[in-house]
């Protein structure tokens, strides 16, 4: 899912088999980079670079951008009970 976040777009990504969730700020080398929005696993395309990224890591695992790495966005996972009770 691609979201804004104070004018910066992020991809979040929430594998619940794996109860993992991380949140990447899309742009790299000054260059927004654009998913596909589906992952296998734990790995993504990017269309835009045709990359493909760890979506655990924020690492380039394959393609153009190899080696390069997402700027992680702090996020809390918490249940709806959880978030409901804190606010």
């Amino acid at each position: 899912m691609n979201r804004p976040v104070a004018r910066q777009e992020v991809a979040i990504f929430h594998d619940p088999e794996r109860k993992t969730s991380a949140a990447w700020f899309r742009t790299v080398l000054g260059e927004p980079v654009e998913f596909s929005g589906e992952a296998v696993g734990a790995v993504a395309d990017d269309l835009t670079t045709i990359t493909r990224w760890d979506l655990t890591t924020g690492a380039a695992v394959g393609g153009n951008l190899l080696g390069q790495r997402l700027v992680a966005v702090p996020i809390v996972a918490t249940p709806w009970g959880g978030w409901l009770a804190a606010h």
